[in-house]
């Protein structure tokens, strides 16, 4: 056995007192630190909540104002065109897509020269010996010269009664 030694146990004890009281104050500033850092996350969080609780609230509300059925939706859609909607979002092709099936439905074939005219076009630059030709040979002729919309307004002027698609733009390259 060893033996014990009172006056090393002197000598080392205040270091060692030392190093652990040194451990203490480091351990203790890291705590308080974390401590910190928990209460700013802690009130962000606290934020974050009570802002999801407001945006729930108001959503709870707007969709209290939204008075319309699945029945109701499916019953309007049965009753009305494909595009009726005046608001075609999409790009090009669906919008074309969209006219040439509305002209197709509304228009014929002695139609498009009035239409083309009015559209200030000469209708033998069109081209087309079919209806369904001659549409998309009008809507291609008038997408490349950047006036698709006019072609839609003078498709409203002549059958106002039906939901044109809306060109929301006209700049293609």
């Amino acid at each position: 056995m060893a033996d014990f030694n009172l006056d090393d146990l002197n000598t080392n004890l205040p270091r060692l007192l030392a190093r652990f009281e040194a451990q203490i104050a480091n351990l203790t500033e890291t705590l308080e630190r974390f401590n910190q850092r928990l209460e700013v996350e802690y009130d962000r969080q606290r934020q974050d909540i009570a802002a999801n609780r407001s945006d729930i609230a108001d959503l709870t509300e707007r969709m209290q104002t939204i008075d319309v059925t699945v029945s109701e939706v499916i019953a309007w859609t049965k009753s009305h065109d494909t595009y009726a909607c005046p608001f075609v979002m999409g790009n090009d092709n669906a919008i074309r897509m969209a006219l040439r099936q509305k002209m197709l439905r509304h228009f014929g074939l002695d139609d498009l020269d009035t239409l083309a005219v009015d559209a200030g076009i000469n209708p033998e630059e069109i081209g087309g010996d079919t209806l369904t030709n001659r549409v998309a040979n009008l809507i291609e002729y008038m997408y490349k010269l950047n006036r698709l919309s006019d072609l839609v307004r003078v498709c409203q002027r002549m059958r106002p009664n039906v939901m044109w698609p809306f060109v929301l733009h006209e700049f293609h390259f």
